[in-house]
């Protein structure tokens, strides 16, 4: 079953692109509300009865400005990332937003590709931080650790 997420993830999400990627700000943007109008409209598709609210676009973007930390490590990102595309159905969305998916997709093998030629591990491996990483699109600072490798 789909989490419907909120917006402070996206802010943070928003953040962390532009602080772990090399996006530009038009294009993190553009990339965050596509995949939270993706992850609205498949929450839509399993629960029918419920209410979502959905932001314009404008005023989704104007969200996005409002101060956000990103993400404490990039291994926290792809996590987080991981988790949010996890609750997003391609059976559920637009083709726009599926491109928006597999342009979220190429943004965690490159940041995988990074991080392995800067630590030489893979991002998910047992000597990095990925099994302490939350399993959460907006986890809690005081629970993400900040350094990427174990030792």
């Amino acid at each position: 079953m789909p989490i419907c997420f909120s917006l402070p993830g996206y802010r943070r999400l928003y953040r962390s692109l532009l602080a772990y990627t090399n996006l530009t700000d038009a294009a993190s943007k553009g990339l965050t509300y596509l995949l939270n109008t993706a992850n609205i409209d498949t929450c839509r598709e399993y629960y029918p009865r419920r209410r979502f609210n959905e932001l314009d676009c404008v005023s989704f973007l104007q969200t996005l400005n409002r101060p956000a930390s990103p993400y404490k490590t990039a291994v926290q990102m792809y996590k987080s990332l991981e988790f949010l595309l996890a609750h997003i159905s391609l059976d559920a969305i637009t083709d726009d937003q599926k491109a928006a998916v597999k342009m979220a997709g190429v943004v965690l093998d490159d940041i995988a590709a990074q991080f392995a030629r800067e630590y030489g591990a893979d991002i998910d491996g047992q000597e990095t931080v990925y099994a302490l990483c939350s399993h959460s699109f907006n986890p809690r600072l005081v629970y993400e650790p900040t350094f990427p490798l174990l030792s």
